[in-house]
């Protein structure tokens, strides 16, 4: 089955002289992927589909209220809050925390995994913040360690802050 090369792209790309369409020339598909491309771009910027964002100093979500571990019988990590995000990018996520003793901690956990720093000395009580990444979809949850059943942890402030992306990025650049 020999078939001139000439027959063969013009079958599969298109002749030169051929009118730019869709279903025939390679240069008419190419400007389509193009126009795909830039229709996804600003479904994405218009926020129908996932948006990106950035870690800012805009507040997007909080729970406020004063939660408190208790005094539980079973010491152990125990989710106290969360958020779930509808973009992904970094989020700046902040909470205060205080405990009567030293021997209490708190974490951020993305979908029940530890995800932030671990904070361990909350008896003078502070805000903690850091910026972390997350995708739409996940949970962004506040865990707290009670570690006897004489001492409770308390968190309140829980807080998200973010801008969104207004031109799609197509990677996140992480200093390691």
């Amino acid at each position: 089955m020999d078939i001139p090369i000439f027959d063969f792209l013009s079958k599969h790309l298109g002749k030169k002289t051929d009118s730019a369409n869709a279903a025939g020339s390679l240069h008419a598909k190419v400007a389509d992927v193009k126009t795909a491309t830039t229709s996804l771009q600003n479904l994405v910027n218009s926020g129908v589909l996932h948006r990106q964002c950035i870690a800012s100093n805009t507040l997007r979500a909080s729970a406020d209220t004063y939660e408190s571990t208790g005094s539980s019988e079973t010491p152990g990590w125990v989710r106290m809050k969360s958020i779930t995000v509808d973009v992904t990018g970094f989020i700046r996520v902040s909470y205060y925390a205080s405990s009567g003793t030293n021997t209490t901690k708190t974490n951020i956990y993305r979908n029940g995994s530890p995800w932030g720093t671990e904070r361990t000395d909350l008896t003078t009580g502070a805000t903690y913040t850091e910026d972390l990444f997350f995708v739409a979809g996940d949970s962004i949850e506040l865990w707290a360690y009670d570690s006897s059943s004489s001492y409770s942890v308390n968190v309140q402030n829980f807080r998200i802050y973010f801008d969104i992306v207004t031109t799609a990025n197509y990677a996140f650049v992480v200093n390691a």
